[in-house]
């Protein structure tokens, strides 16, 4: 007979082993609010960096702005991106 693993992820385990954050280049957090300059449409224009490294993320053309979505990825805030309208943001050099 063959058995079933089903790993058991849970919030806990995320809580007690959260991801460091010492030496990181960038932190981009969707779900800090005060890290996202966004305009009328909800689309973002800045992304701060929550690093301490002052590496935001910015598109200054409204079109290639990536949307902002509260419940967008497993119900927890997210930007969302789309390959046909070619929306991105610009991270400065992470080499430096």
């Amino acid at each position: 007979a063959l058995s079933t693993f089903t790993p058991d992820y849970s919030v806990e385990f995320l809580a007690t082993n959260p991801v460091p954050r010492d030496k990181l280049a960038v932190w981009l957090d969707a779900a800090d609010d005060a890290t996202l300059e966004k305009d009328d449409a909800g689309k973002v224009a800045v992304w701060k960096d929550r690093s301490g490294n002052g590496r935001d993320a910015r598109q200054d053309t409204p079109d290639f702005r990536p949307l902002y979505e509260a419940a967008g990825l497993n119900e927890r805030p997210a930007l969302r991106f789309d390959e046909k309208a070619r929306t991105r943001l610009e991270l400065p050099d992470l080499s430096e």
